[in-house]
């Protein structure tokens, strides 16, 4: 694994804050003479109270690759779950551009590739858990900086992505259970005190812990008699609990645990079916929705993982597993190349993940100017 390492004289930027001092692209020559990079990684550690989401500069090398950014940031953590962690990287013009940086591509090949098709600016590198143990919420409250760091991506993405879709007491419930964990110290009764909660309005900003739509569909006199009564039914939790019952309402409704992908069964574009991939299911697909998950494969199963684009017009993507007792490879056909680059991904991060083995199970012909990535060990 190449190195990487946070550079001291560079502050932690927040997303609502002043620009960092040095762009994305900045380079320094180091005293060996080699061109030493920065790279922006955002990420969900929550190193300031006053922000909800956070990020760091990493310095890297020519030699860097993905995971040495990732492991320099887990190891300023010390976090023990490393193998639930990826690096994603997206577009902010663009929501069709996500991908998935495999652990052992070039951070340089990286930047390479997707900053001369779009402005760097454009571009946000991001830290996630992405592959997750079985039982894992369990698991995490084993590592406190793993159930934190989970938590502040997952409530995240609630308020980005669904906050304002789901009904108003679950809204209410999931943000006073923010208010009690974001302040340890209050007691259960502190807001019915008019200054405290006025505190929380304005010096904090409701916004913080409640969906937009929430706070425009109810009048404020009414908000506070809610936030008041509902507050109270939390105030006896603490900070683990707080997590843990959050999770515990959100799972019907954000199946934070797997991911699925629109795809076709085979190597044509007829049987159309969503699969999922998840600790529980493995790899499996539902033909709609409602409908029993049919499982494909267990993790342990997959002895390699192929993916390709596929010769029509239209570009689409091919991922082929080699699965141990199968007959012939389970072949998947994807919308686009990303979207298999992205889904070989995941399934090999859940192998890596449940071997305990550091290799990649993908193997794919080395293009001219790519960093090829291992053949499977005999």
């Amino acid at each position: 694994m190449a190195t990487a390492y946070l550079d001291p004289n560079l502050n932690h930027a927040f997303l609502g804050g002043a620009k960092s001092r040095l762009s994305a692209g900045a380079s320094d020559r180091t005293a060996a003479g080699s061109v030493d990079r920065v790279l922006k990684v955002f990420h969900h550690f929550e190193t300031n109270t006053e922000q909800n989401f956070w990020s760091s500069n990493i310095r890297y090398g020519d030699a860097t690759d993905v995971r040495g950014i990732i492991q320099k940031i887990l190891d300023i953590h010390k976090v023990r779950f490393t193998s639930c962690f990826g690096l994603r990287l997206s577009n902010g013009h663009s929501r069709e551009q996500v991908h998935w940086l495999h652990p052992e591509m070039g951070v340089s090949h990286v930047r390479e590739k997707y900053e001369q098709a779009r402005p760097s600016e454009e571009w946000r590198y991001e830290l996630r858990i992405r592959y997750l143990p079985k039982a894992f919420v369990q698991q995490f409250t084993e590592d406190k900086p793993t159930l934190s760091y989970f938590y502040h991506q997952v409530k995240n993405d609630y308020m980005m992505e669904i906050g304002d879709q789901v009904d108003q007491d679950v809204a209410l419930k999931l943000g006073c259970l923010e208010i009690r964990r974001f302040f340890k110290e209050m007691r259960g009764n502190a807001l019915d005190k008019k200054s405290n909660y006025e505190l929380l309005e304005k010096d904090v900003g409701l916004r913080r812990f409640f969906p937009k739509a929430l706070l425009d569909s109810v009048k404020a006199k009414t908000l506070r008699k809610l936030i008041q009564q509902t507050f109270k039914q939390v105030a006896n939790l603490n900070d683990e609990q707080c997590i843990l019952k959050f999770l515990e309402i959100l799972a019907p409704i954000c199946r934070y645990d797997k991911e699925c992908f629109k795809c076709a069964l085979g190597s044509s574009w007829v049987i159309q079916v969503e699969l999922a991939i998840g600790p529980e299911e493995g790899i499996s697909y539902l033909t709609d929705k409602g409908s029993t998950p049919t499982h494909l494969a267990n993790f342990n199963q997959v002895q390699s993982i192929q993916y390709s684009a596929m010769e029509e017009k239209d570009r689409k993507g091919m991922i082929q597993l080699n699965v141990a007792g199968a007959a012939e490879p389970l072949t998947v056909t994807t919308a686009s190349l990303t979207t298999a680059e992205n889904l070989a991904d995941l399934i090999d991060g859940y192998c890596r993940l449940i071997s305990m083995e550091s290799h990649s199970f993908i193997v794919r012909v080395h293009k001219e100017g790519e960093r090829a990535l291992p053949s499977i060990p005999k």
